[in-house]
């Protein structure tokens, strides 16, 4: 095993662990393991956390080609500011982040079992943990069990496979299956990014019945708001071109809703002048409550 330790001081501390091919690391009972850097398990390596009550800290990049063996209670979690990325098929016990606004990316194709609890908590809107595929709207795929905490993500890309995750106050960034619940979240359902629309395009959705709707654009290259409407009783709305109060910067730009506390995703898009037919697509934005 190739390993950096920190310090003397804290013998249990690294800056990065590898699993050499063949080797076997194995924790002990009750141990902690806090890796300031990477973990790398390399083809046929093993790292064995089955005894009891061990946890791993890790801050970097998740790698594994060989084997992880977890215990009845073992936890792993990601901590630090920066993103890790999470590389190969992982069976974990307890998989926890609670940090706030980290990035966790998964790698394409790759699917992350939890079989104990799965605990995520970005603490706040605004500082959401923000779960990616390494290839933008390629899958990956994620398998927890109904012992689950989730609240303040914002995911794009994932399929979760036989249970429901049930996310709070979280955001749905796009192309997830069925099983992620976003419960109260509002959803940008269209234009996808990369669409081009006109200056004042309508923009529609659905939210509560009677909900105070708000859209905001770029405007003078500032976030700001270009209209407000309100849901009628069947939870429709509709932003129309009268209704408008601000054109939106031509070139680059972003649209948002907002009803109360609750933000969309945030799609980026092309104005252009002149209204074309590719540019009078409405925009859809969705507020669901499961």
């Amino acid at each position: 095993m190739t390993a950096l330790l920190i310090s003397a001081m804290a013998p249990n501390v690294y800056a990065g662990i590898t699993i050499e091919a063949g080797e076997v690391y194995a924790l002990t009972a009750g141990e902690n393991l806090t890796v300031e850097g990477n973990i790398t398990i390399e083809a046929t390596g093993t790292l064995d956390a089955s005894a009891a009550g061990t946890n791993i800290i890790l801050t970097g990049n998740w790698t594994n080609h060989g084997t992880c063996t977890p215990g009845t209670d073992s936890t792993v979690t990601f901590e630090g500011a920066g993103a890790s990325t999470i590389t190969g098929d992982t069976t974990f016990y307890n998989f926890t982040c609670v940090t706030a606004s980290k990035q966790i990316n998964f790698t394409a194709g790759s699917t992350q079992t939890v079989n104990g609890t799965f605990n995520m908590n970005g603490q706040a809107n605004g500082t959401e943990i923000v779960l990616r595929s390494t290839v933008a709207a390629s899958k990956w795929f994620i398998q927890v069990p109904p012992s689950q905490t989730v609240n303040y993500l914002d995911v794009k890309d994932s399929d979760a496979l036989v249970n429901q995750i049930r996310a709070e106050d979280s955001i749905n960034s796009g192309n997830n299956n069925s099983n992620w619940l976003f419960p109260g979240a509002v959803i940008t359902i269209y234009p996808v990014d990369g669409s081009t629309v006109g200056t004042q395009p309508t923009v529609r959705g659905t939210a509560d019945p009677g909900s105070t709707v708000e859209v905001y654009g770029l405007v003078g290259t500032v976030s700001t708001k270009i209209g407000q409407t309100t849901s009628d009783t069947n939870g429709n709305w509709r932003l129309v071109q009268s209704a408008y109060i601000a054109t939106l910067d031509t070139g680059d730009n972003t649209l948002t809703a907002k009803a109360g506390a609750l933000n969309s995703n945030t799609v980026s898009i092309t104005i252009v002048a002149a209204s074309t037919p590719e540019t009078l697509a409405d925009v859809i934005f969705c507020i669901v409550t499961v």
